[in-house]
């Protein structure tokens, strides 16, 4: 039987400051029981998550993967497609436009 890697208990800090961080409680305030479980699995997710290379992304001057980025995004921060929809549909002209790779843009 394969057992999986033994997880690290987050300490008290830790807990509050990510607390305070992912806005479960105010400075000051105190964590209630079944929040302090949440916020610490979070923590152990968390630390078990690959680093992020931000670095290493460079933005895309296509206007539509810029649309369809913005799009992405706005469901992964939890927005509803059809909110996300929308909300992509009434930028997307201004993406297009302020885009320099955008075909109206080309100069001759």
């Amino acid at each position: 039987m394969i057992t999986p890697p033994r997880l690290r208990t987050p300490t008290d800090a830790e807990i509050t400051a990510a607390a305070i961080d992912l806005g479960v409680i105010k400075p000051g305030e105190r964590l209630r029981s079944r929040d302090r479980a949440k916020v610490a699995k979070t923590i152990q997710i968390a630390e078990q998550l690959p680093p992020e290379n931000d670095e290493d992304e460079t933005p895309s001057s296509d206007p539509i993967a810029l649309i369809a980025q913005t799009r992405a995004d706005l469901i992964k921060a939890g927005v509803p497609s059809f909110a996300a929809d929308r909300i992509t549909a009434a930028i997307a002209p201004q993406i297009w436009r302020d885009n320099p790779g955008a075909a109206h843009a080309l100069t001759r």
